[in-house]
């Protein structure tokens, strides 16, 4: 937890300290070690250091059963799509998310968009685009938020694996903080229309429901 803090507050050498010594605690269990070689993989992974940040990961995802396997097989996958193709856009976005974990949403949001303009092609422009959103969402931009999630689906609708979840924020968005409940309550329509098998789908109609004044 001090790890994380440090982490939140921008010290990754006091993070570092602190996640190696659950590595080496010999009373440490084998969850808390994987969750601290995770947190260190994510310290490379936001100082540019990819190679470093897969050989860690890797030694996670071999134990699927392990609590961090899957989140060490996402962040592997999405270091190894992306850093052999556009690595400058990678570490931009590592830095980009790392101010995000800081909480410093509107420094992020520059970065990010900066990532768009100069790399369209790359692989991670959608995954950019929906950080944009929730940072910019979670500023209270909502009209900035709605603009970047609608960008999303309509200029990835094609090849981006976030869309039902795009859709899911953007009603999200309507609801909660533009207060349009109109806008909302089509746009989750528009989710179980395009995405009925979507794990967001029980949660949308439950909105809808919600929208239209009927009991939960």
């Amino acid at each position: 937890m001090m790890g994380k803090i440090h982490v939140a507050r921008g010290d990754t050498a006091k993070a570092e300290g602190c996640f190696k010594t659950v590595v080496a605690a010999p009373d440490a269990l084998p969850d808390e070690r994987d969750e601290a070689v995770f947190r260190l993989a994510e310290i490379d992974y936001f100082a540019g250091r990819f190679d470093s940040a897969l050989q860690k990961l890797g030694g996670i995802a071999v134990n699927l059963k392990a609590d961090y396997a899957n989140d060490a097989l996402r962040l592997g996958a999405f270091l190894q799509e992306n850093a052999g193709t556009v690595p400058e856009a990678l570490k931009q976005f590592g830095a980009a998310e790392f101010l995000a974990r800081q909480e410093k949403n509107t420094e992020a949001v520059p970065v990010l968009l900066s990532v768009i303009q100069s790399y369209p092609q790359a692989p991670l422009v959608d995954d950019a685009l929906m950080m944009v959103g929730t940072l910019q969402a979670s500023a209270g931009l909502f009209r900035e938020a709605a603009a970047s999630y609608e960008r999303l689906l309509a200029e990835f609708k094609e090849s981006s694996i976030e869309l039902d979840r795009a859709e899911f924020n953007l009603a999200e968005v309507y609801q909660y903080g533009t207060h349009e409940p109109a806008k909302a309550q089509a746009t989750y329509e528009r989710l179980l229309a395009d995405h009925p098998k979507s794990i967001l789908a029980g949660r949308a109609r439950q909105r809808i429901r919600q929208l239209r004044g009927e009991s939960l």
